[in-house]
């Protein structure tokens, strides 16, 4: 028997008054106990795959900035210190100390650099854009029941009660891959996916004690495949100066050859004893040159400044498929741990990108707010979290809006979150100092019309 032991909250012991907290450990038939792994925080479900290799999920935290799927072989260190009273135990497969983890708000693979004992995560998952409660790992081996993409994992979160797609392979011997959305939904946050003897998938689902946007307090759903192919990334895979994407479907060859059908961008987190991370080292990357094989089904892009340990973000808007539609996901993450020796493309640029005007229809409110905000709730992940008028992960809009808050105190919360202000909210908000000051301001102004409009409804 295989179990993880969660750390207490940050501040109330972690790991130090119960024994191999934040530790993996293997429990055999006569009840010897093994410790297996350590640095972990708050593993919400793991999994071996085909191959005999285990992967935990991991959720945001402290030293976590972000969710993440993590491999572990035995004496790896996956980066909470909280539970290393206990390395020093005779039987502990780790030896490292607290006073050997750098705390200066530098990114993970900085401080893997100097402690190679630290293991860096196979797959982020970027927090409230991709989850904010990583939990339940499982690898599709029905062979073509359940999905398209045999062979891949299905990552559950449980604050967004939603199931995730993780693709991985090795380079160097390392785990490194990309995620990407699959389904969203459900209706209470997902723990624990399970296969059914059809090749569907049965979860576990619940939100008491911690919020999750599926407004049920437990629940039971089955997720199968209608057999319908759609238009999706299949696999993405690192090469020496870029990526290769594989699609489901033939592409139109003309979309992926034009600049415009891509918005590329890389960023990190802090690695840090404070809750969770903004996004830091935030870069925009631009394509040299693409190259179409002769099916039309995989697109390899070479990009001027790929950045090993950096999360790579592609958004795909305008690649369409032969018969002229949209992919169904067109954004997807990956997590660039090693890059792979071999030869550059040699290929034409892109064309390059085509400006045109869009004339967008503004409408407003008779307050003169813009209606259009929420765009900006998308597009920032502020609605993965927040609804209008609903209570989901923190609190509702509204709700912020009788605190009174000026603009400007809604951006400094926004860019410095203070949780003793929303005491009732399990889930701390992490630092978003990576949106646009201006977008924040303007969502800011929208809330506090919330108020107004809230005035003038009670006075009627």
């Amino acid at each position: 028997m295989w179990v993880s032991l969660n750390l207490a909250w940050v501040g109330f012991g972690e790991g130090k008054f119960a024994k191999w907290r934040g530790w993996f450990v293997k429990i055999s038939p006569d009840g010897k106990m093994e410790p297996f792994a350590g640095g972990l925080r708050s593993p919400a479900g793991y999994s071996f795959n085909d191959e005999g290799d285990l992967f935990y999920g991991e959720n945001q935290g402290d030293w976590v900035g972000s969710g993440r799927v993590t491999h572990l072989a035995k004496g790896d260190f996956a980066g909470n210190p909280g539970g290393l009273k206990w390395a020093k135990e005779p039987n502990s497969p780790l030896k490292l100390s607290l006073e050997e983890i750098q705390d200066n708000g530098s990114p993970m693979f900085e401080a893997a650099k100097k402690n190679p004992k630290i293991k860096l995560p196979a797959v982020w998952f970027p927090h409230a854009i991709m989850g904010i409660s990583t939990s339940d790992i499982l690898q599709d081996t029905t062979k073509g029941k359940f999905s398209p993409f045999p062979g891949q994992y299905f990552v559950a979160d449980q604050g967004q009660s939603k199931v995730m797609r993780m693709g991985l392979e090795k380079v160097n011997g390392v785990y490194q891959g990309f995620a990407i959305n699959y389904r969203e939904g459900f209706q209470s946050g997902i723990l624990r996916e399970r296969f059914g003897l059809d090749g569907s998938m049965f979860v576990g689902m619940t939100s008491r004690g911690w919020g999750s946007t599926g407004k049920d307090e437990f629940g039971l759903q089955r997720l199968f495949w209608n057999g319908n192919m759609p238009f999706e990334i299949d696999m993405i895979k690192a090469k020496s100066d870029g990526f290769e994407f594989s699609f489901t479907q033939p592409v139109d060859v003309n979309s992926v050859k034009k600049a415009a059908s891509y918005a590329i961008r890389s960023y990190i987190y802090k690695y840090q004893h404070q809750y969770g991370s903004p996004i830091i080292e935030l870069k925009d990357l631009k394509i040299k040159g693409v190259e179409v094989s002769a099916d039309h089904k995989k697109v390899r892009i070479s990009i001027d400044g790929i950045r090993q340990y950096f999360i790579h973000e592609f958004t795909l808007k305008g690649v369409l498929n032969e018969k002229g539609e949209p992919l169904l996901h067109e954004t997807a993450y990956y997590t660039l741990n090693e890059i792979p020796a071999g030869p550059a493309l040699v290929a034409a640029a892109p064309q390059d990108e085509i400006k045109t005007t869009v004339s967008a229809r503004v409408v407003k409110n008779s307050l003169g707010y813009e209606l259009g905000i929420t765009g900006l709730l998308k597009k920032h992940t502020c609605s993965a979290c927040h609804a209008k008028d609903s209570k989901l992960i923190g609190p509702a809009f509204t709700e912020i809006a009788k605190r009174n808050y000026s603009n400007q105190k809604i951006l400094e919360l926004v860019y410095k979150p203070n949780p003793q202000n929303w005491p009732d909210f399990a889930t701390e908000m992490a630092p978003m100092s990576h949106v646009p000051k201006a977008d924040v301001l303007k969502i800011a102004g929208w809330i506090n019309s919330l108020r107004e409009t809230e005035g003038l409804k009670n006075r009627d």
